[in-house]
């Protein structure tokens, strides 16, 4: 994987347009042990289908109602329907996207994708577009299941959400840093939009509504949903950043882990899925009404990418403060599923956090993807790293 140290940019307060009113925000399901809890999308009909990284995808009714349908793959990510009813879904830790027949038929439509995550088709709905996690890229699947590179690197990040406009580019959401990307049908990719918030792990899933014409965004780690129009201006469209699950209007509704997110047919309605209670969350109507509100930018400290990374069972994650008041600082590991697994203090302006494999009552993890977090105050940056056993 082609990672790099980065620098990161935090601190001093200026202005960003952002917060709007009148969203209705309403709790559909509620917390039902995960089974909602990653990728969604929306079929012509209005059904609801919801991945939660396991072996299951829910298919919801407007209504709430919902039955299970069984992907025997495991770690279900994203997930999309076609003009025939067909499911496909990408199957995470097996580099998979599998096919599900109106009748329950599966097979295995495409392999060979590096953690694939986030689905959208072409205009035509016949070509299948993967954010490739592992990768940091984007993969072409044809109709008849052959897969190519559509997009390598070039700002792609640990990509999971992508959706389509209604001409036909492609819009990236980063997990990993927050930044979006616009892809062109051609394949010319340029920067579009950074999601605002603290630090990166920002952007959980991306979704396009035709008949607002705008990209909205789950930002998870600040619990809150952000709508982008086609020329990259970003706004607060939902959530107080508080991390519960409270209905209400716009901005004082509250959202914990908002993770995938999708539109209705008619694009009046977005649905949204937090991690990793198992919420869906619905949210109706509301015209965009800004105002401004802090964020921040620079003062630099350095969190490097770990070492040895893949590893078993001890890694070394380097760090540098570009302040004195290093004991306000503190190190987290989480797990996919964004819980904490391990906290570090910080006790000096400069040094390495040795990390074996164990959680906070000691006993060993298993394999797999985590992420790294180094908070100062309110501002954080975070990478992944992969335990191998």
């Amino acid at each position: 994987m082609k990672k790099s140290l980065k620098t990161v940019l935090v601190g001093i307060a200026v202005l960003q347009t952002s917060i709007l009113f009148g969203q209705d925000v309403t709790t559909l399901i509620s917390q039902n042990g995960g089974i909602i809890r990653d990728g969604l999308s929306v079929d012509s009909l209005g059904n609801i289908y919801s991945s939660n990284f396991a072996n299951t995808v829910a298919k919801i009714k407007p209504d709430g109602s919902f039955t299970y349908i069984s992907t025997t793959m495991g770690t279900s990510a994203g997930n999309i329907t076609d003009a025939d009813g067909n499911l496909f879904v990408s199957n995470y830790n097996l580099g998979v996207i599998s096919k599900i027949l109106p009748n329950g038929t599966k097979s295995t439509f495409a392999d060979g994708i590096p953690g694939p995550v986030g689905l959208t088709f072409d205009l035509t709905g016949d070509t299948l577009f993967v954010a490739s996690y592992i990768g940091d890229s984007v993969h072409k699947i044809s109709p008849d299941g052959t897969v190519s590179t559509f997009v390598d690197g070039m700002g792609i990040n640990g990509p999971a959400g992508i959706c389509t406009d209604s001409s036909g580019n492609l819009y990236v959401g980063n997990f990993d840093d927050a930044n979006i990307h616009k892809i062109t049908p051609s394949g010319l990719i340029s920067p579009f939009a950074v999601i605002p918030g603290p630090g990166t792990g920002q952007i959980g899933y991306v979704t396009y509504s035709k008949s607002q014409n705008k990209i909205y965004a789950t930002a998870r780690s600040a619990n809150k949903i952000y709508e982008v129009d086609l020329n990259g201006n970003v706004t607060h469209f939902a959530g107080t950043g508080a991390n519960n699950s409270v209905d209400g209007i716009g901005t004082s509704a509250s959202f914990a882990l908002p993770n995938g997110i999708t539109s209705s047919p008619n694009g009046d309605t977005l649905y949204v899925s937090e991690g990793p209670s198992g919420t869906l969350r619905r949210i109706v109507g509301g015209i965009a009404t800004a105002i401004s509100e802090p964020i921040q930018t620079p003062l630099n400290f350095k969190l490097e990418q770990n070492y040895p990374n893949p590893f078993n069972p001890t890694t070394s994650i380097n760090y540098e403060l570009g302040i004195t008041n290093y004991e306000l600082g503190k190190l987290s590991i989480y797990n996919t599923l964004g819980e904490t697994v391990r906290e570090f203090e910080i006790d000096k302006p400069k040094g390495s956090i040795n990390w074996d494999g164990t959680n906070k009552l000691g006993k060993n993890v298993s394999s797999g993807i985590y992420f790294y977090e180094l908070k100062i105050g309110n501002q954080s940056q975070r990478k992944k790293m992969v335990l191998m056993k």
